[in-house]
């Protein structure tokens, strides 16, 4: 798709800065139009792209209010995130070095594309590649002669991902404290206790509502344990888990979603609440 770049998006910082507060215009800017009128900005990160896509009805909103001299009515903003170059994701592998090709990989630009973010599935992989920095971007720019990126920046590890799946009987509060509880034990003994536990429920049960105060207590009250929870998009398949924790109100009751994450070798713990 061809934008085009009117006066008043080349000269946005007088109407943009003003709608968009200062924080905000600092991490977010308006490149082009479609034929739409669609306002299309760019992020600094991808954290602030997610951002901006949340706060993109509101923004317009303002925008179209204070109907700043030169600019038309804006029907919607568009967010793109900077993308990590396909080249660095094809040969990332020659990039870090074999051994680090299967522990790390690529996951986005931040600071306006000058640094590249990655994810590590150990600190040591982390450790390791923080000490090849240097030498991968070097690599880098020159697979990439025009990237704008200068620096290895923040490399996360790997959050480890539990699907919970939750019967709408189940109302148990005790064994879902200790089930949850044992997860993070377990994965604490075999991931390490500094990676991030995400509980991914269905959000739609009063249990998966527990599972959300049960974390959010958790988080405010246990300083080492480091754990979030958050509901699964309708339609999300099985795969990509860690594990899935089964909470039934009975024995013969039947997920479809956890005899899928089986299907898929995923591992599967079940617990049924008393009668």
């Amino acid at each position: 798709m061809t934008l085009q770049e009117p006066e008043w998006v080349v000269d946005h910082e007088p109407w943009w800065s003003g709608a968009m507060g200062t924080d905000l215009s600092k991490h977010v800017r308006p490149f082009g139009v479609d034929t739409e009128g669609h306002v299309y900005v760019l992020c600094s990160s991808h954290a602030w792209a997610t951002q901006m896509r949340l706060l993109a009805p509101q923004m317009t909103r303002r925008l179209n209010l204070m109907q700043y001299p030169g600019v038309p009515h804006i029907p919607g903003i568009r967010v793109r995130a900077l993308a990590v170059p396909a080249e660095v994701i094809e040969h990332w592998a020659t990039l870090v070095g074999p051994d680090l090709a299967e522990e790390t990989r690529p996951q986005s630009l931040s600071g306006w594309g000058r640094y590249l973010e990655a994810e590590a599935d150990s600190a040591q992989s982390r450790a390791l590649l923080s000490q090849r920095g240097p030498d991968v971007i070097t690599r880098v720019r020159a697979l990439v002669p025009e990237t704008t990126i200068k620096w290895l920046g923040r490399t996360r590890l790997r959050w480890v991902s539990v699907a919970v799946v939750t019967s709408p009987d189940f109302h148990d509060q005790g064994l879902l404290a200790h089930a949850l509880l044992d997860v993070w034990h377990d994965t604490t003994q075999v991931f390490g206790p500094e990676h991030t536990l995400a509980f991914h429920h269905g959000n739609r049960t009063p249990a998966d509502q527990m599972v959300d105060d049960w974390t959010a207590a958790a988080v405010k009250n246990t300083e080492p344990l480091t754990v979030t929870s958050f509901g699964r998009s309708p339609g999300e398949p099985s795969d990509g888990y860690d594990q899935c924790l089964v909470l039934a109100a009975a024995e013969d009751e039947d997920f479809l979603f956890a005899d899928s994450a089986r299907d898929c070798g995923i591992p599967v713990v079940r617990h049924v609440q008393a009668p």
